[in-house]
């Protein structure tokens, strides 16, 4: 077919080059296509195939109790408020931070396990893009004495055998530092970049940056610990920004 075309242009050669070239341009870019379908296919299978037992047992786990999680950004949510909740969301002191954990264990076990100390209000396990946890998770009680009778009974609690995790009072740090930002960003500009590529944010105060030059550095508050958590995850690994910076926790 494609020789057929050449010919019946004849005298046009140079018409006929660019058809060449631009048939070859397609087969190449189908073939690629394939190529990318055939590496998707193949990342899905692998995925799929990590873990399969835990993942069987949580899905099994989910249909048997009816609870819903819900997975953004990275991490995957139960609660926040839980089924039946009224009111405010609980004070200040009643989260805990969660970690060493095993990558391969999720909210089935987790989520029985530190309910039994007190009602959680909410349960955040951070995920991989394979499906494995990150090693580490956040679990809201209702109240402060579950936060502590949960650190009295889980810190060094061995999940399994040789597997001894760590629990302690979780931080809630809302405040991020950027540095590293080009000397001509104004604050202006920098919160409506911010208020685009997150959530919560409160307020964006600029100053010189103490460790490059001329650049400058930028203390961002944002409503919650989570919100912060969010868009330090966003600020690391996205384009957020035409400036750059580093994100960090503020002392």
């Amino acid at each position: 077919m494609m020789m057929m075309v050449i010919n019946s242009l004849g005298h046009h050669s140079h018409l006929g080059s660019k058809i060449v070239m631009t048939i070859k341009t397609m087969i190449i870019q189908r073939s690629d296509d394939h190529k990318d379908n055939d590496n998707t296919e193949e990342d899905n299978k692998w995925t799929n195939s990590i873990n399969q037992a835990s993942k069987t047992s949580l899905l099994a786990w989910e249909r048997e109790t009816g609870i819903e999680l819900v997975q953004i950004n990275g991490q995957r949510r139960y609660g926040g408020p839980p089924p039946g909740w009224v009111g405010a969301p609980p004070p200040a002191g009643t989260e805990v931070y969660i970690g060493k954990l095993p990558q391969d264990l999720y909210e089935d076990v987790l989520i029985p396990l530190f309910q039994s100390v007190g009602k959680l209000y909410e349960f955040r396990l951070m995920m991989t893009f394979s499906g494995l946890n990150r090693g580490f998770a956040y679990a809201r009680y209702c109240s402060q004495r579950g936060a502590r009778d949960a650190i009295a009974a889980f810190n060094n609690y061995q999940v399994r055998r040789g597997c001894a995790i760590v629990v302690c009072r979780s931080t809630q740090k809302r405040e991020l530092s950027v540095d590293g930002l080009a000397a001509s960003v104004s604050q202006q500009e920098l919160e409506v970049t911010l208020q685009r590529a997150t959530q919560g944010i409160l307020s964006v105060t600029l100053h010189a940056s103490p460790h490059q030059g001329q650049a400058k550095l930028a203390v961002l508050k944002y409503s919650s610990h989570q919100a912060a958590a969010l868009a330090k995850k966003t600020l690391m690994e996205g384009e957020w920004c035409p400036y750059w910076g580093w994100a960090s926790w503020c002392p």
